[in-house]
């Protein structure tokens, strides 16, 4: 599968801002009803994979838009 310049920007965005999430996250909870593995692993498991998938979905409505645009303009 082959992905468009803003498809692939906005996965990137969204699986670079789900680490810096996790990382947030890692260092700030409350260690007397959850563990940092478990934030942790919960992150790997779900943050990560639907922040991608959202910042994909964004970019590539930008990219549908951004097509749009640019025929009409011609």
């Amino acid at each position: 599968m082959r992905l468009s310049g803003f498809t692939r920007m906005g996965a990137m965005i969204g699986f670079f801002g789900a680490i810096a999430i996790m990382l947030i996250s890692a260092l700030q909870f409350d260690s007397d009803e959850v563990s940092r593995k478990d934030v942790i692993l919960a992150e790997i498991l779900f943050g990560i994979p639907i922040f991608t998938i959202v910042g994909a979905a964004l970019g590539a409505g930008w990219d549908f838009f951004e097509k749009r645009n640019a025929s009409r303009d011609e």
